[in-house]
């Protein structure tokens, strides 16, 4: 077909394959032609060819057919003899990371309180503790390489009105034998003032991201926060003088 000058970009999408030694991921690739003037473009089996002057560019965007994720998008100087096929280009292992990174799932913290569940005593120290404290993984492969990511949890934040309390770990449980805990608080304010008599809270699940590939690369992607908000009761003890 032959596109009007002046027409804008026009596509075409063709299904190839990325890499080679190793499972074959189908990629789709749509291919731009910015500038006309009165050229045409036509898909031929599994490769485009073009009949545009020397010194004009395409714009290549391949996506992975499986996931949909964008594997690349990149200005090429088209050669102008005649319209030489345009291959499909490897996914790097910087870019697999990207997308393992993307299919990671962080869970929100899952939270334990003693004495009481939603409950604390001003004067008397409350345990903190988060079930979900576990490193986690994702993996993902195109070409016969694999990145994969790790997410290793470093510490919870726990904001807790009157003070923030931070914990290199997910806190010790209550058995009823232990005498200490590693992520405690002691209150000095009472929430019964408070409209629900609870102050609003809130921790923090803080996971710091790394990536190794099969090519030997690795890469640090700093550190992800999942939260959850939570209330708690700060009750005051009374005497009782008879």
């Amino acid at each position: 077909m032959t596109p009007g000058d002046g027409a804008g970009p026009v596509p075409t999408r063709v299904s190839t394959g990325i890499g080679a030694g190793g499972p074959v991921r189908p990629v789709s690739c749509t291919w731009y032609v910015e500038t006309m003037a009165g050229g045409s473009f036509f898909a031929l089996g599994d490769e485009v060819a073009m009949a545009i002057p020397e010194g004009y560019s395409v714009l290549r965007t391949c996506t992975d057919d499986g996931d949909g994720h964008v594997v690349s998008s990149d200005r090429i100087p088209w050669p102008g003899h005649g319209g030489a096929p345009l291959a499909a280009p490897p996914v790097t292992a910087t870019e697999l990371a990207t997308r393992a990174e993307a299919d990671l799932v962080l869970p929100v913290p899952a939270l334990r309180t003693w004495p009481a569940a939603g409950r604390a005593l001003v004067g008397l120290e409350t345990w903190f503790h988060l079930d979900t404290w576990e490193s986690l993984e994702q993996t993902a492969d195109a070409g016969g390489v694999a990145a994969t990511v790790r997410a290793v949890p470093v510490r919870a934040v726990w904001h807790l009105h009157e003070a923030t309390l931070t914990c290199a770990g997910p806190g010790s449980v209550y058995d009823g034998s232990s005498e200490q805990t590693d992520c405690g608080y002691t209150f000095t304010t009472y929430s019964g003032e408070q409209p629900d008599h609870t102050f609003p809270m809130a921790v923090d699940a803080v996971y710091h991201l790394t990536w190794t590939a099969t090519t030997g690369e690795t890469g640090d992607l700093g550190e992800v926060v999942r939260t959850t908000p939570f209330a708690l009761r700060v009750w005051e003890m009374q005497a009782v003088i008879n």
